[in-house]
């Protein structure tokens, strides 16, 4: 009951409406920083707060790939844990661009996460078929 009359008195106050385009500001800024470092062009919906990468031929090694990154400080979800099937071969990264909370930070694991996508992608990674 509690909880409606919050919602009812932030509705009406109009505040629940400032904390929505706030929201939707902060999902723009951090997009345009994921095109930016990913190097991503006429990218239209930036209201996004996840974004996915492929990973293509990294079926079953997703635990693998989300243990190094969190070495590195990134918390990621490969596709391993959303895949019903074995053997999936349009893996894939899950990035969330809201769980950074600054945009500084944000950056920060952007670019970390690149850094390691490059090497990644290099003939000597292990998980590559």
């Amino acid at each position: 009951v509690l909880d409606a009359e919050i919602l009812g008195e932030l509705v009406s106050s109009g505040e629940a409406e400032k904390v929505l385009q706030a929201k939707l500001r902060q999902a723009e800024n951090a997009n345009r920083k994921f095109n930016r470092i990913f190097s991503i062009k006429n990218d239209k919906n930036l209201s996004r707060f996840f974004r996915t990468i492929p990973l293509e031929g990294t079926s079953g090694h997703g635990m693998d790939i989300e243990r190094e990154l969190l070495s590195k400080g990134i918390r990621s979800c490969h596709s391993d844990r959303f895949s019903v099937r074995k053997g999936n071969d349009k893996s894939f990264l899950r990035v969330s661009l809201s769980s950074a909370g600054k945009i500084s930070r944000l950056t920060d694991g952007l670019n970390i996460l690149k850094d390691y996508l490059s090497a990644f992608t290099s003939f000597s990674s292990p998980f590559r078929r």
